[in-house]
């Protein structure tokens, strides 16, 4: 009896045994074909970046055991960088799910601006970058702006063929990053559709945004039939001829400034106007207004009589000096702001019109 109980218990144990090895066996099938079928899965998602990449002309480069790479390469003649993202990349925490994010420089000229989203951090009272506001509701609260001035920020932000891009990018969990003349656009999807779409939104933004930063600018040059020249360092608008001389500079670096310059005819170097002085307030006019805010020396009292009866001249004068920050000096008329000048072409028109008051004022008389 007790022989029949032992083998009993050793065929049960036995059974146990080979039930347990067998769903072991199982389990593992079950793993063998799970990573078969992601190794298919993934080979399936490479071949498509591949042929992705192989259409549009960018060169695809492996990303590692389990990675989807990178494309790179030259589009609508611009250089791009199209990589996959995963939930965990830092820079992009708003992803929950895994994306794709694309890469395109920017022209040196905004390689300052640096714009992305706000982030619980940033209030902290930490010592870092500072901060710009613009003045609207939505886009304060939502961008962290810093490496330029505000003026500069709200002329490109604003733009109405800009901003609803802007916001637009954040949608569907999307992120966007303008840094060290890069603009990085991403948002979940890895398929080539996605990543069609994302690209051509991407470029889109790129383009808008290269036009709207100076489009002011560009604008004035147009007008005045000015050369327009941009760096990283400097925006001008220039014309030299052989006794005339305009120019608007916007210095970027810190603290960023505008100056612009007019040559007067060289008969009115000894003429200056500015702010009134209170050690020497020059000529007097007899006019209040002239009197109390500007300066005014270097010419006759019959020809500051002269200007006066010009009947726009004490408004326009004081317009110039107090509304402009400009001033008259060493046959030059200056004009210096601090930050971006929005809008170069009514500043131009103003001094122009000004400058030519006083020549067909004064010179041959002076």
């Amino acid at each position: 009896m007790g022989q029949v109980g032992s083998t009993d218990g050793h065929l049960s144990m036995g059974t146990e045994v080979w039930a347990y090895l067998a769903l072991i066996m199982f389990v593992l099938l079950i793993l063998i074909g799970i990573v078969q079928y992601s190794r298919k899965m993934y080979r399936m998602k490479v071949d498509r970046w591949k042929r992705y990449a192989e259409n549009r002309g960018l060169l695809h480069r492996t990303g590692g055991a389990w990675g989807l790479g990178e494309m790179v390469g030259e589009v609508q003649g611009r250089q791009v960088k199209i990589s996959a993202v995963t939930q965990n990349t830092r820079t992009f925490e708003r992803m929950s799910v895994a994306g794709t994010r694309v890469d395109i420089l920017l022209h040196d000229s905004m390689n300052a601006l640096y714009f992305r989203l706000e982030n619980a951090t940033d209030n902290l009272p930490i010592v870092g970058t500072s901060e710009v506001q613009i003045g609207d509701d939505e886009l304060d609260p939502l961008l962290r702006l810093m490496g330029a001035d505000a003026d500069r920020y709200r002329q490109l932000l604003l733009h109405p063929e800009i901003r609803p891009r802007i916001l637009q990018a954040f949608d569907s969990n999307g992120v966007l990053v303008v840094r060290h003349g890069t603009l990085t656009l991403a948002r979940p999807g890895q398929d080539p559709g996605q990543i069609e779409v994302l690209l051509e939104e991407a470029l889109e933004l790129v383009e808008r945004l290269e036009k709207g930063d100076g489009v002011n600018w560009q604008l004035a040059a147009s007008a005045f039939g000015l050369e327009f020249e941009q760096d990283e360092r400097t925006w001008a608008l220039r014309r030299r001829e052989e006794s005339f001389e305009l120019s608007v500079v916007y210095q970027l670096e810190e603290p960023s400034q505008t100056l612009a310059k007019i040559q007067l005819d060289s008969s009115l170097r000894s003429l200056k106007i500015g702010a009134r002085d209170l050690e020497n307030p020059g000529l007097k006019s007899g006019d209040p207004i002239i009197d109390a805010h500007l300066h005014i020396s270097g010419i006759s009292p019959a020809m500051l009589s002269a200007l006066r009866q010009l009947e726009t001249f004490t408004e326009m004068a004081v317009h110039f000096v107090k509304g402009h920050h400009g001033s008259v000096e060493n046959g030059w008329l200056w004009i210096k702001q601090p930050g971006l000048m929005v809008d170069p072409g009514d500043v131009l028109a103003d001094g122009l019109t000004f400058v030519d008051h006083l020549e067909k004022t004064l010179v041959g008389s002076v």
